[in-house]
């Protein structure tokens, strides 16, 4: 197996399919599509699945609040949040003495769906358990959460921090 000198020269060169980087590239984006194919029958795409996850656990969410959340640009979370009012799963309401803030919340309907999307997210950790194990699940969490405090991503700032 290749690796790294101490130097941080490379004894052998790596592989290009045996690279962490792009080994971590290629799952994410099989665990993307997945997850689109997941959601298909319920008519609505990751992005608007993970709005509608944020404002169930944070309700009275505004459009930059949200974006920090989903580490996602602002103009495209409002894009999304455009759609889901327009197919009556999102209300909004401006707060009191200001009109450009707005504070969204689920509708009856946005709730349900919300709820099934827990219900599929609930489905797809437990086939984590499965493949891995829970030992092995646990594990992976504590391997991605380091490499999210060496990378500088964090919950509430995404990967506007990240370093290399």
């Amino acid at each position: 197996m290749d690796k790294v000198g101490r130097t941080g020269e490379l004894d052998h060169p790596v592989l290009l399919q045996e690279g962490l980087g792009f080994r971590l590239g290629r799952l994410s984006r099989a665990l993307r599509t997945a997850w689109a194919n997941t959601l298909e029958d319920l008519s609505i795409s990751p992005p608007q699945a993970a709005v509608l996850r944020a404002l169930k656990e944070n309700p009275g969410s505004g459009i930059r609040a949200l974006a920090r959340t989903l580490s996602s640009d602002p103009m495209n979370v409002k894009h999304v949040v455009d759609e889901l009012q327009r197919r009556s799963l999102l209300a909004s309401a401006t707060e009191p003495g200001t009109r450009r803030t707005r504070k969204l919340y689920l509708s009856e309907e946005g709730e349900r769906l919300a709820d099934r999307v827990n219900e599929r997210i609930r489905a797809q950790e437990d086939w984590f358990d499965q493949v891995l194990g829970t030992s092995g699940s646990e594990q992976l969490r504590l391997l991605v959460s380091a490499l999210e405090l060496a990378l500088g991503v964090t919950e509430r700032d995404g990967d506007r921090n990240l370093r290399p």
